[in-house]
């Protein structure tokens, strides 16, 4: 039988703990990716993770090169654009190390393996499973067992519980949901019946598992958020207006460029100087990231193909597009950033190198 991966997920004093323990009884390899996450940052394997913390985040590590729990959530706190730069950084790496688990386990013949993972679906390892589980438990019985768990006041317990992401997060996301709202010795039975289910493929399937299995033709307007909607109706509104004062070809002209003058656009006029700098290109990481992942070298390419087709147009133009393949860039004790930042610098010198030979 091939191996089962099960994603386990749900806020905090729900009873987890009590599913993995039976999933262990039965042999199976649990990744708790709290635990991973902490131990990457003591060991070898994690030098990339401290290395992109510490430039991300200076202060966050203390003199002894431990991390600074406190610090760093004295940095990200409140700064929504901070904890996603952090999101990002730790699901990348615990991301990898979880994928070999997997490996490893999946080679050595495991039956079955679970991923405990709070974050299991905004970190994208719930695409790693096979199934998805929440556990859930009612808020007095959460803020009572993290009392009794951790010692807490129940002030304290109660903020910690109404912190967390709602049951509807969990129920609209995860395959299956489990409540554990009595014993710990009934919800043993409960999480032994699930798991003899779905070890045996007996298991139904829940109603988003059937209708992700059958085709159902939805109108893109089905998806828009209330925001979204509101967006597409008043750019619907604004297009009309323009279709409105353009009847023309030239109206149409000149109602582009008052558009394009009142979002900031100049005139482009003979002798302007531009450079690469100008367009700001944005460099994202990933790419750094994944080289650094597998031990690769990076080759960079540069080209001017924009001369002939700008960016954000349909209009093409005649011309020769030049491809740059640059020198080999090592990897090795380099951070994502550093690696980044060495790509970029060379295709905008050499981008530059095209425009001066060109005369232009």
């Amino acid at each position: 039988m091939s191996m089962l991966v099960i994603g386990i997920t749900g806020p905090t004093g729900c009873g987890k703990t009590t599913l993995l323990q039976e999933i262990e009884r039965r042999g199976g390899h649990i990744v708790d990716c709290d635990a991973l996450y902490y131990a990457l940052l003591a060991s070898k394997e994690g030098a990339a993770l401290r290395q992109e913390l510490q430039t991300a985040f200076p202060g966050a590590f203390g003199a002894d090169g431990s991390l600074r729990r406190k610090a760093l959530g004295q940095l990200v706190f409140g700064d929504k654009a901070r904890m996603a730069q952090l999101n990002e950084i730790v699901f990348f790496h615990v991301g990898n190390a979880v994928r070999a688990r997997l490996v490893c386990e999946r080679a050595a013949g495991r039956r079955l393996f679970a991923i405990d993972a709070i974050n299991l679906f905004e970190s994208g390892l719930a695409a790693l499973c096979d199934t998805t589980v929440g556990v859930l438990a009612g808020r007095e019985t959460r803020i009572a067992r993290i009392m009794a768990r951790d010692g807490l006041t129940r002030e304290y317990a109660a903020l910690r519980v109404d912190a967390q992401k709602p049951d509807s997060f969990y129920e609209s996301h995860c395959g299956t949901i489990l409540q554990n709202a009595g014993t710990r010795e009934a919800f043993a039975r409960t999480a032994d019946q699930y798991l003899t289910n779905i070890l045996k493929g007996a298991f139904p399937m829940t109603k988003q598992e059937r209708e992700a299995l059958l085709y159902q033709p939805k109108h893109g307007r089905d998806r828009l958020t209330k925001e979204d909607e509101a967006a597409m109706l008043t750019y619907c509104e604004d297009y009309k207006a323009f279709l409105d004062r353009s009847k023309t070809e030239r109206e149409c002209v000149v109602s582009a460029v008052e558009l394009a003058e009142k979002a900031g656009f100049r005139e482009l006029t003979a002798g302007m100087a531009l450079k690469a700098g100008d367009k700001n290109p944005v460099y994202k990481p990933g790419g750094a990231r994944f080289a650094l992942a597998v031990g690769a070298s990076v080759v960079p390419l540069a080209l001017n193909s924009g001369r002939c087709w700008p960016r954000n147009s349909v209009a093409k133009h005649p011309g020769l597009i030049t491809v740059s393949v640059g020198p080999v860039i090592a990897t090795e004790g380099k951070t994502a950033h550093e690696l980044n930042e060495e790509v970029r610098n060379w295709i905008e010198a050499e981008i530059e190198r095209f425009e001066s030979e060109s005369g232009k």
